[in-house]
């Protein structure tokens, strides 16, 4: 599957590999949302994905996708994205695309298939897109896919989130969205300034906290602007109520 928001790169991809044996093109998708709806109906062996995606970047999709197929990386000249590549032994292809570099791309990606090393190429894969997260600016946006449709839900559109098994729920205004991701994660991976934990299972917006009510155990109710209470542990009222000084708030 080929997936890149350029129509000219699509069919530079695809006249390329009509040179290669037993390559059969299942799709192509010009940006990330239709990527994350194709690739599981689909399942290719083998996607060749732009990172650089208006909507949803390469990087995002997958993040999103709960399997993945063997990634060959396609991009311009982006000088984090070579670093990542670098750093977890990963290869890339450079816009314009040079037959010989694709081909090469394709042999590696024959002998991951062929002698069953998909588990060490994911474990790789995994790795990159850690680093990928540890290293970008706070995350903007959440990409949530349910059965019917995938939704981007933003994060200051966000009220608060709660752990959820292995997932994780978001609550904005009177919806709620189920993300396939850990809680510490998705906490590290959020805005220190604008988010705030307040419990082992718990992380609100904190534009959203319009009150305190004060326990007599020291702890604290914590009150969203929706009406929505949540406890506020003593392991957490520190550091929150720092956050919030200068914020004037009933108590």
């Amino acid at each position: 599957m080929i997936i890149d928001d350029e129509p000219i790169a699509r069919r530079g991809v695809r006249r390329l590999l009509s040179g290669e044996p037993d390559i059969e093109i299942v799709g192509e998708c010009s940006d990330g949302l239709e990527a994350l709806e194709s690739i599981p109906e689909k399942f290719p062996d083998v996607i060749f994905l732009d990172i650089q995606m208006p909507e949803l970047g390469g990087f995002e999709v997958l993040e999103a996708l709960e399997k993945r197929p063997v990634v060959i990386f396609v991009t311009a000249y982006d000088e984090f994205a070579m670093k990542a590549f670098s750093v977890h032994a990963l290869d890339y292809l450079l816009k314009p695309l040079k037959p010989e570099l694709l081909h090469l791309a394709v042999e590696k990606a024959r002998a991951i298939i062929q002698y069953r090393q998909k588990q060490a190429f994911d474990k790789k894969l995994d790795g990159l897109l850690s680093f990928v997260a540890s290293s970008k600016n706070y995350r903007e946006r959440f990409v949530v896919k349910s059965t019917k449709r995938i939704v981007l839900v933003h994060a200051n559109d966000v009220d608060w989130l709660e752990a959820y098994g292995d997932y994780v729920r978001l609550y904005v205004g009177e919806k709620k969205f189920l993300l396939r991701n850990k809680f510490k994660e998705i906490e590290q991976s959020l805005d220190p300034k604008k988010f705030a934990r307040i419990h082992r299972s718990t992380i609100v917006q904190i534009n959203r906290i319009v009150g305190l009510e004060p326990m007599t155990n020291g702890d604290y109710i914590v009150i969203l602007s929706s009406g929505i209470k949540r406890s506020l542990s003593r392991s957490y009222s520190r550091g929150v109520l720092a956050q919030l000084e200068g914020k004037h708030l009933p108590l």
